[in-house]
């Protein structure tokens, strides 16, 4: 229990100075409107409640992904961990393992958006109306246990493969925060190789040129790769939140929203065929 207690700390440790050095700079150089005190409260008590159910959902796969790594580090990848531990293999493997990654969860999210069941996993987070750097924690718990199992394939094929640590920080610990941004900041030539506050507003932007654009988490090359690349023109900094649906109050869809949502289709789905064998028993009578 302690130590349970302790991570949940740690990661608030590092969460609170990001998320209040951001708030500050884009209150001092906002894209868009700024968001509401109210907004970035929700956003953050959501995450600090929310947190520890993650932290479980996580320690619960943890002995999976152990089990996983190890069984994938008995064959090339092995090889390839061993190599990592050189200063020149570091590099080639942190950069093999963030393309393979972005990559891999370049897919998880384009299906979330293209499957209309995992689209409820995932609405959520694009339900926030002022996009800003709280954003990045909003998350649905469905959209965290999806994303954990759908890891497993990608351990896999890396095993214990991990970019080096500062950029395993960069990756997994910043760069939520830094594409999120109510930032009027852009990349310059750099904008089509890495993600950012102006890039990645456009894949929430409540637009309609916009739907179904820049879906990678990094690297906007790829995106350029699969066809859903979007450049953003210079100044271009579009509204955000839902494109086709109502508004629901934030505690709904922070709860239980996806389940209602899955359990009315379900209905649907037994009233059609019910409806359907009637239909075949009145013709067929």
């Amino acid at each position: 229990m302690s130590s349970g207690v302790g991570v949940y700390l740690a990661q608030l440790a590092w969460m609170i100075p990001l998320t209040a050095g951001f708030c500050v700079l884009e209150y001092l150089y906002p894209a868009a409107i700024r968001p509401t005190w109210r907004n970035r409260l929700e956003n953050c008590v959501y995450l600090a409640l929310v947190l520890p159910l993650v932290l479980g959902l996580q320690a619960s796969f943890d002995p999976l992904f152990n089990y996983i790594a190890h069984v994938a580090d008995s064959g090339w990848n092995g090889r390839s961990s061993a190599l990592s531990r050189t200063l020149p293999g570091g590099i080639l493997a942190t950069i093999a393992y963030a393309l393979i990654w972005d990559v891999w969860h370049y897919w998880i999210h384009r299906w979330q958006h293209a499957s209309p069941f995992l689209w409820e996993t995932h609405k959520f987070h694009h339900s926030d109306p002022m996009m800003n750097a709280t954003t990045q924690g909003r998350r649905h718990l469905l959209d965290y246990l999806l994303n954990l199992i759908c890891h497993v394939p990608l351990l896999l094929l890396l095993g214990s493969l991990n970019p080096i640590a500062l950029v395993g920080v960069l990756m997994f610990r910043l760069w939520g925060f830094v594409n999120h941004a109510n930032l009027r900041v852009s990349f310059g030539v750099l904008a089509g190789v890495i993600s950012g506050p102006q890039w990645h507003r456009i894949h929430h932007s409540t637009l309609p040129q916009h739907r179904s654009k820049n879906f990678a988490t990094f690297f906007p090359f790829i995106d350029k790769l699969f066809g859903t690349y979007y450049a953003p023109a210079a100044g271009e900094y579009p509204p955000t939140g839902l494109l086709d649906e109502p508004l629901e109050s934030f505690a709904c869809s922070a709860a239980h929203s996806p389940l209602v949502v899955w359990y009315r289709c379900a209905q649907r789905f037994v009233a059609d065929r019910r409806g359907q064998r009637k239909w075949i028993s009145l013709r067929d009578s």
